[in-house]
């Protein structure tokens, strides 16, 4: 019901009134009192039982897709909490950077028309998710020995109207804003210390995609009448049954019409 006021305040500086809202069956009770709330008349449209939002599914679903292209350009296999964090909130959040295929516009994006904010490629553009940057820090007093530029990995650019941007500092685990920042080559002891910061918080190499239930979602999870058992894509058997194929010299025998 918090989330769903600051979404109403977005849309009312924007000039927009939200006049339907679909969702599940289960936020019925949150989402009853906060269409009581307002003046103004809202629908509510609740999905039956075992039934779903098709709109939210499918934006779900681009989002996981934008998040496995991202962590597979990283040049890292173990991400931190804060990382994996920003991971996501930037994958769905530059879905709106564009115009939408089958939007209300074709030359302006959801951003720019509820937002009405243009984007500038210096502040947005300029640097990627997970790149090695140097944040320029300004130390005061600034007669002393300490460093003028920090390690850090970028996050995103800042919300703000000046040009900023949030980093992941490495020395303190920690985010951290500069008006600027300097890329610079990425070497293997930064992705050590990237992958030593993951491991300090408990985090699991690689990556996989859950519910709030705790089920794996894979990548083929809404085929229809495709099951997975979540034992078959346990890591350690994938690495024994691989270990005892090349060990045992055991292999499929090759069909010439497949090969061909």
């Amino acid at each position: 019901e918090k989330c769903m006021e600051e979404i109403d305040a977005i849309y009312v500086d924007g000039g927009f009134q939200i006049k339907e809202i679909h969702c599940d069956n289960e936020f019925r009770t949150s989402m009853n009192s906060f269409a009581r709330k307002h003046s103004r008349q809202i629908k509510m449209n609740y999905t039956s039982a075992k039934e779903h939002v098709p709109r939210a599914e499918r934006n779900n679903r681009t989002i996981q897709e934008r998040i496995r292209a991202t962590y597979h350009r990283l040049p890292y296999d173990h991400l931190p909490r804060i990382m994996v964090k920003y991971l996501v909130s930037e994958a769905a959040r530059k879905l709106n950077f564009f115009p939408a295929k089958h939007g209300v516009s074709k030359h302006y994006s959801p951003r720019m028309i509820l937002h009405q904010e243009n984007l500038d490629y210096a502040k947005h553009g300029m640097y990627t998710f997970g790149e090695y940057v140097l944040g320029h820090d300004e130390p005061n007093p600034s007669n002393t020995q300490e460093a003028r530029a920090l390690d850090c990995i970028y996050l995103r650019p800042t919300s703000n109207m000046q040009e900023g941007h949030e980093l992941y500092r490495l020395h303190t685990n920690s985010v951290i804003t500069r008006r600027r920042c300097t890329p610079m080559p990425l070497t293997p002891s930064i992705i050590k210390q990237v992958h030593a910061l993951a491991t300090l918080d408990n985090m699991p190499k690689g990556i996989k995609i859950q519910n709030r239930t705790g089920i794996t979602i894979f990548d083929s999870s809404w085929t229809a009448g495709v099951d997975y058992d979540e034992e078959q894509f346990d890591d350690d058997d994938y690495t024994t049954i691989s270990n005892q194929s090349e060990e045992s010299g055991e292999y499929d025998e090759i069909d010439e019409n497949e090969l061909a």
